[in-house]
């Protein structure tokens, strides 16, 4: 797997810990074409990133570290807590809501995945659309969830993978009553509200400026109390 690093403006200021990272965002690129996906990245107009693009030949572009906290999930929710960017890992995988994905690219998400499920605290794995249903449909009904479940056992400690359950058996899953398959269910592809410049929310965003602002204020007190102490 070839991975190339690279860097974005589009971040928070402030990192995470990897024992805070709890959750793989999958998502799709809307385009065949790795280099239009890498350069919107790199564009501070765009307020949007993912930590992985993963080309269709399988090469990976890695944008910073997992520890930087991203703009990837925009206005989002999973399991009740809000704004995903915060404890998210983004993985864009390059194609549409048609072409489906390569042997190359699940391969790569694969080392991807497993990687950092053993380094952070992941414990669920979703698609766009499992944490903003009715927005974003994204990996899209040809992503193939089932393989996904495969590369991980049950003493993996995952909790869902695909917006779903995660168990060591189909027949579990079958059983299973309180599961929603499909969260975009009454929307047509028409109906869904695609969002190019949709990495961070508005009171995502401003919640970001507000400590910035707070930490830059509590450093300026703290080198006046400095020279006070010196002079």
């Amino acid at each position: 797997m070839d991975v190339t690093q690279c860097s974005t403006p589009n971040k928070s200021a402030k990192g995470r810990m990897t024992k805070d990272i709890t959750l793989a965002v999958i998502h799709y690129t809307g385009s065949e074409n790795e280099q239009g996906a890498v350069s919107w990245f790199k564009n501070p107009d765009a307020k949007v990133s993912a930590h992985y693009v993963i080309a269709r030949n399988g090469e990976v572009f890695q944008f910073e570290t997992i520890t930087a906290k991203l703009w990837h999930a925009g206005d989002s929710t999973w399991q009740g807590c809000k704004w995903c960017n915060g404890y998210s890992i983004g993985y864009e995988i390059c194609g549409t809501y048609e072409s489906g994905f390569t042997e190359e690219q699940y391969d790569s998400l694969r080392q991807l995945l497993l990687k950092d499920v053993e380094s952070t605290a992941i414990d669920s794995i979703v698609g766009h659309e499992h944490i903003a249903p009715g927005r974003k449909i994204d990996p899209g009904p040809n992503f193939d969830w089932d393989r996904v479940r495969d590369w991980f056992d049950i003493d993996d400690h995952m909790k869902f993978i695909g917006g779903v359950p995660f168990v060591s058996k189909p027949e579990e899953l079958a059983e299973e009553k309180e599961v929603v398959l499909a969260p975009n269910a009454g929307f047509s592809l028409e109906e869904v509200t695609v969002e190019i410049n949709s990495g961070i929310s508005e009171e995502e965003e401003k919640e970001e400026k507000r400590e910035t602002a707070t930490g830059f204020a509590s450093f300026i007190v703290s080198i006046i109390k400095m020279l006070e102490k010196l002079f």
